[in-house]
């Protein structure tokens, strides 16, 4: 505590202090949920902590970034560079907000975005709303080991944007799909009432507690191509499906692994899983499909695959796991190069017998 006036003028100066109080003002008057104001209020004082900020305070050892580990974890990279975020503000149609805030000091630039900008209330609640979902997909990523693709966390900032305009703003005059005059974003129907609204919302853990889980792996053969397979377990742990299939003349791995990625995607979305969490024994992938990069042309056209079909599910999740985790999708892909068969084949009598 400060002793006297003195001595918080000699601290912060008035004008700093008027700033911080105009800041304050504008930010605690936003028309946003109070989870929403604090969270905001942490971003805005540097109370969050990223690995920069707990390397400072001597808890961890470094300060690369936990997610991508590229960089250091800092304000601009966590929201701004990570490549969890980046595709994010340019899904969202918030990219020329981005271009403006990043690679400000962290006080500049959300007093940027709440002063200079002259933004309305509803365009700075929808940049609050994006680094909300952000920030929520860095911490499953750390601390729950669930690696969402951008595209779903996408998916869960409009349902997150729509229910909150509805529920503060009154139902939205740009329904039946239109895109708001906000971001861009095309929107669904505005739902009429509550209960309807509640019940549109995404569930996040709910919905990962019930996720099937697809486990997927790719093999190659030198001289005579690669082979897929992807085995699927229902909610309570139980073997569901069982599929391999071969593709010659490809003997890349990671076109392997992607394959077989994208396959069991397919194979869910047809069948009408909508509620997935796949694992895979690649990094690779896993890597990939968080970033715009591109192996070669066909490794390019599959991730565009993949990023196209994860907009259909309700909840989707890539992570990474251990080969020796990952033996039940290893056999049906070592069996499906064996038998050499084009078509997808169930394997799942054979692998019963080795389970």
């Amino acid at each position: 505590m400060f002793k006297n006036y003195n001595e918080l003028n000699a601290r912060h100066p008035p004008d700093v202090l008027a700033f911080d109080c105009r800041l304050s003002k504008i930010l605690w008057n936003l028309p946003l949920p109070p989870k929403l104001k604090f969270f905001f209020w942490r971003v805005v004082r540097g109370f969050l902590p990223l690995q920069s900020v707990l390397l400072q305070k001597t808890l961890v050892t470094s300060p690369t970034c936990p997610v991508c580990s590229d960089a250091p974890e800092t304000f601009n990279h966590c929201f701004f560079h990570c490549r969890v975020a980046q595709p994010l503000w340019t899904l969202a149609g918030l990219a020329d907000v981005r271009s403006k805030l990043e690679g400000l000091p962290m006080d500049d630039a959300w007093n940027n975005l709440l002063l200079s900008l002259r933004l309305s209330k509803l365009q700075v609640a929808e940049v609050v709303f994006l680094c909300w979902r952000i920030w929520k997909g860095r911490c499953w990523a750390v601390h729950g080991g669930i690696q969402y693709l951008p595209p779903a966390l996408l998916r869960q900032f409009r349902l997150e944007v729509d229910e909150w305009r509805a529920a503060s703003l009154g139902p939205s005059t740009h329904s039946g799909g239109s895109p708001s005059p906000v971001t861009g974003i095309p929107r669904s129907p505005s739902p009429t009432t509550t209960g309807v609204i509640a019940s549109r919302v995404l569930d996040v853990r709910s919905a990962a507690s019930q996720a099937w889980l697809v486990r997927f792996d790719g093999a190659t053969k030198r001289a005579r191509g690669c082979s897929v397979g992807f085995v699927g377990f229902d909610s309570l742990g139980g073997l569901t499906f069982a599929f391999g299939k071969f593709y010659p003349d490809i003997q890349d791995p990671f076109l392997a692994e992607l394959l077989a990625f994208r396959d069991a995607m397919d194979w869910c979305l047809t069948r009408g899983f909508l509620s997935v969490k796949f694992v895979g024994d690649s990094q690779l992938v896993v890597r990939h499909v968080f970033t715009d990069e591109r192996q070669h042309a066909m490794g390019g056209a599959l991730l565009e695959d993949v990023h196209r079909m994860v907009q259909g599910f309700e909840f989707c999740s890539c992570s990474y796991a251990k080969r020796i985790f990952n033996r039940a999708a290893h056999f049906v892909a070592k069996q499906a190069l064996s038998s050499e068969v084009r078509l997808l084949v169930d394997f799942r009598t054979a692998l019963s017998s080795v389970l």
